[in-house]
């Protein structure tokens, strides 16, 4: 286009704001290319939040993008870059994991799969020791029957997560009772 700005707001703004370029003509043969590279400020900027919304786009409205698979790794990555703990995060947790899945079902030999799948086993290991945490709580609590849920959660759905060798052990001694 000819066009520089020293202000990235301001260039975003120009493209995809209310009356952005992009917004006006999505089809332009850049546009794909414009969009993914916001998301990428964004997310260098550690402004995960902005950076989601922008890598969906590609990933919607671009189906045929080169960047559409990297736009889905770092769509992931964002949302999993926004956990700030286990505890207060669950839909996130969750989505993250949703997201990073995805990539792999779409790109399973891609260059992300190796870390998509390690982030992948990170969620695993927060998900098993928070409810491996709440077991434990009923446990204390005198509430067998509750720290049985949470034990069984962990021993089902996170069976690869190191909570849950300890979770089979505090179950197995549960059982005895």
């Amino acid at each position: 286009l000819g066009i520089s700005y020293n202000c990235p707001s301001h260039g975003i703004e120009l493209l995809v704001g209310e009356n952005g370029l992009i917004k006006e003509y999505p089809n332009l043969s850049f546009a794909d290319d414009a969009i993914y590279e916001i998301g990428k400020y964004y997310f260098e900027s550690t402004q995960y939040a902005e950076a989601v919304p922008i890598f969906e786009r590609v990933v919607s409205d671009y189906p045929q993008s080169e960047w559409r698979s990297l736009a889905e790794y770092y769509l992931a990555l964002s949302t999993f870059k926004r956990i700030r703990g286990v505890d207060y995060d669950e839909k996130v947790i969750a989505d993250a994991e949703r997201k990073f899945r995805t990539y792999l079902e779409n790109n399973p030999r891609g260059p992300q799969a190796e870390d998509a799948g390690k982030k992948i086993r990170e969620i695993t290991e927060m998900l098993g020791d928070k409810n491996l945490r709440l077991a434990k709580f009923y446990l204390r609590e005198s509430e067998p029957a509750a720290a049985k849920i949470y034990l069984r959660l962990v021993l089902e759905k996170y069976t690869s997560s190191s909570a849950a060798r300890e979770a089979r052990a505090i179950h197995e001694q549960l059982g005895k009772y």
